[in-house]
């Protein structure tokens, strides 16, 4: 049986489609699967439905807002076309800026944004940048696909569940056609410690992993609060990243106001 759920943009008359048959059928699916990396690369990543010329007006309003870190411009100083993953993406006008758009805006950079909620998957998929795609799923916290449920239509009296799939990040990775990231951003993305240890350290290589906090409250792997420093000095989170090659571009306890900071490969290719 075929089950067809449809989340209407009324102003916008935009549909989007969900068959949530694809769910089952490849639910534990392994994140070497061919089949799998096919499926994510033609169903579910897509590029923006907004226009050129409006896509850079509301670009250039969005991006006087945004202040890159300090971390960042050391780290990536003026390296253009790089590649980046951001995991729980947002671009919504009156949501926190993101780095990433920065990257895309003045560098050129290019990559993907995932975020599972449909209600602010509908503002990423409209204000994503030329040549970067989205994808409206979350992220596995093992090596197999699984799927979460999220509510459609905030608290109205119309309001539904939806499923939605959360793919492995490798395979999110080879549906990229890319095993290389220059950056991977955590937003708001739930057990970031589960999501960095599926990854097969001999097949891929990121250079940069950031961390973003606006307000995470689900950071159960590591056992601690939703405080941006405890996330970024954590030292579970530090020993398994240090272990994989990676150390602080920064410095614990985090005095500057910032929300974000990243953790930077020191192994040479």
């Amino acid at each position: 049986m075929i089950i067809l759920i449809f989340s209407t943009d009324l102003k916008n008359r935009h549909y989007i489609h969900f068959n949530s048959t694809y769910i089952w059928d490849f639910e534990d699916c392994g994140q070497e699967s061919p089949k799998l990396i096919h499926l994510i690369r033609t169903e579910y990543m897509e590029s923006s439905r907004m226009n050129i010329s409006k896509q850079t007006s509301v670009a250039d309003q969005f991006n006087r807002k945004i202040r890159p870190s300090l971390q960042l411009l050391k780290i990536f100083k003026k390296k253009k076309h790089g590649i980046f993953f951001e995991l729980g993406a947002n671009r919504d006008l009156d949501a926190p800026p993101s780095e990433t758009e920065w990257l895309t805006t003045h560098l050129h950079w290019h990559g993907l944004l995932t975020q599972p909620n449909p209600d602010i998957y509908r503002g990423v998929l409209k204000f994503a940048r030329p040549k970067t795609l989205t994808a409206q799923v979350c992220i596995s916290p093992t090596i197999y696909v699984k799927h979460a449920f999220f509510k459609v239509g905030g608290g109205s009296a119309n309001s539904s569940l939806i499923p939605v799939p959360c793919f492995p990040l490798y395979s999110l990775m080879r549906a990229y056609n890319t095993t290389f990231l220059d950056l991977l951003v955590l937003n708001k993305v739930n057990a970031p410690l589960q999501v960095l240890k599926t990854l097969p350290l001999s097949q891929v290589r990121v250079q940069v992993i950031g961390l973003i906090n606006h307000g995470l409250n689900e950071v159960v792997d590591l056992g601690i609060d939703n405080d941006l420093e405890d996330l970024c000095c954590s030292e579970d989170l530090a020993n398994i990243l240090e272990n994989r090659g990676y150390k602080r571009s920064f410095t614990c306890p985090i005095h500057d106001a910032t929300d974000s900071c990243y953790y930077v490969c020191a192994k040479t290719t």
